[in-house]
């Protein structure tokens, strides 16, 4: 059950604090962000095996989870590789700025913070280690983090070929990501849904929205549906101002 601002009720499954929009509810299931997170890892990994093929070896060697890069043999990133002959890893994470944790604060500042927390546990480890250490973190509502994209952009610049097929590839590949864990993600949460509840249905589902859409058009609902709303609002506008010209 959940509260309202002063939320304070824990997750019956995880024990963490719900929100009072109900974001936690939505998500939390036990297995949803393992699958998101590992998904999104799939998707750097794919990004860079790209720019592998078109890099003229630059890069190469693209696994996941390499295990003894560092000293410690901590495993300091989900992605790896060689960058230029020197070994790299990429820490894949995800945060919600939606969380009643982050209430208040600004996606941009959720994702630096959690990559702050990232950098102070394992950057140092790899510089002993001369291993090059990249962050790629992306907060649930689709926001890639600054230092995603400066993770895109310093493995782009390695591909081969003008600045303009560089741009286009950076593009392709970070509307790739957003959208496909995106889409990943929505499909969770109606699988979820379906689970939890028999009776649920998309269709129904659907028109739910789509009905409170109709009430929110300008003139209101039209006999039950929003269909030329707009022009019926214009049209009865025009002949006012038409019909006050006319009398002046």
């Amino acid at each position: 059950m959940e509260s309202g601002l002063g939320c304070t009720e824990k997750c019956l499954v995880c024990g963490d604090r719900l929100d009072p929009l109900g974001n936690h509810s939505i998500f939390c299931d036990g297995d949803t962000w393992a699958i998101v997170h590992t998904y999104l890892k799939h998707n750097v990994k794919d990004f860079l095996v790209a720019v592998a093929a078109g890099s003229g070896e630059s890069v190469s060697n693209i696994v996941l989870e390499a295990k003894g890069q560092l000293v410690t043999n901590k495993r300091p990133g989900d992605v790896a590789g060689i960058d230029n002959g020197r070994a790299f890893a990429v820490d894949v994470f995800i945060t919600r700025v939606s969380s009643a944790t982050n209430r208040g604060k600004s996606v941009d500042k959720v994702i630096d913070d959690a990559d702050a927390v990232k950098r102070a546990h394992y950057e140092q480890e790899c510089k002993d280690s001369d291993v090059l250490f990249f962050t790629f973190g992306m907060d649930a509502e689709g926001r890639l983090g600054s230092q995603a994209e400066d993770t895109i952009r310093h493995f782009t610049n390695h591909l081969q070929g003008d600045q303009v097929t560089r741009d286009i590839f950076r593009r392709y590949w970070t509307r790739r990501i957003v959208v496909g864990f995106l889409a990943r993600q929505m499909q969770l949460v109606l699988n979820r849904q379906e689970r939890r509840s028999p009776r649920y249905s998309r269709i129904a589902d659907l028109v739910a929205r789509r009905d409170c859409g109709a009430s929110a058009m300008p003139g209101g609902r039209l006999g039950g549906s929003n269909r030329g709303t707009r022009r019926h609002v214009s049209v009865a506008g025009l002949m006012q101002q038409t019909s006050g010209h006319a009398v002046s």
